[in-house]
């Protein structure tokens, strides 16, 4: 459950309790955090009394909110405090801003960032950087000729693209076996490399739809929707993104895969 889902702080604490079962002591451990009596928090939860911004920043601490959360909640009771429609106005700005923060993989994922602009610039230059790079995290796709059979790719590109892995620190080889290093990377939404590599990426996902023995699942529907609904839809993308990579992190390595998907408004 993430709070950037939620446009009120009071819905997200009752959908924290729902998530506990309604847990006997849990709305008592949040009322004793937050700082007030059991009997305020579900005045709180059951009437127009709001929590104060002292109770929002002991609740963001106890729930181990981090600073773009905690901030996010923080708005949330501002703006339910809120008695003028200019100063809700000016809180909804902030709160667009914190939400667009969150949508930003770059910043909820900073780990494994690319030094120089040479080395991200060679690395999305083609999907088979990527590929090649991941691919050798799966025991059995070690050698260059296991990742040229599997990737179909020529044996020389392999060897260039490991060497260069190699250079950035994102592999390591021993005995013509090369092996993953790590590297969470994810680009900026801003930068112009950002769509170079969903175009890379595309463009196999449209190779995997026309070959006729893939077992891959490609989905593309265009519809109309209500703007809120939009929105619906791309915190329901969000969420299942940050419930896809608690599966993909302890997952062994077995298999590589590429997930795509998109929503964005047709002008």
């Amino acid at each position: 459950m993430s709070i950037f889902n939620f446009t009120d702080y009071k819905s997200f604490l009752k959908d924290l309790l729902k998530g506990k079962g309604e847990k006997r002591g849990f709305q008592g451990q949040l009322a004793s955090a937050a700082g007030c009596q059991p009997a305020y928090l579900s005045q709180v939860l059951r009437s127009h009394v709001q929590l104060t911004p002292e109770h929002a920043c002991n609740l963001a601490h106890f729930l181990g909110l981090d600073e773009l959360e905690s901030e996010y909640f923080l708005l949330l009771v501002d703006y339910s405090r809120a008695g003028t429609r200019r100063l809700r106005q000016r809180i909804q700005a902030q709160l667009d801003r914190k939400k667009r923060e969150a949508e930003n993989f770059a910043n909820r994922l900073r780990d494994g960032a690319l030094d120089s602009i040479e080395a991200r610039s060679r690395y999305y230059s083609s999907w088979h950087w990527g590929a090649i790079h991941i691919i050798t995290s799966i025991q059995a796709s070690q050698t260059p000729e296991a990742i040229s059979q599997r990737l179909n790719l020529p044996i020389e590109v392999v060897l260039e693209t490991l060497r260069g892995l190699k250079t950035m620190g994102l592999v390591k080889s021993d005995n013509n076996r090369w092996q993953f290093t790590g590297g969470n990377l994810h680009i900026p939404k801003d930068s112009p490399l950002n769509g170079v590599n969903h175009q890379n990426w595309r463009l196999k996902a449209v190779q995997d739809s026309q070959n006729a023995e893939s077992d891959g699942l490609h989905y593309t529907f265009c519809f109309t929707v209500t703007r809120s609904d939009y929105e619906k839809l791309k915190t329901m993308l969000l969420s299942f993104i940050d419930e896809q990579r608690k599966v993909i992190a302890p997952s062994a390595c077995e298999d590589l895969v590429c997930f795509t998907y998109d929503l964005f408004r047709i002008s």
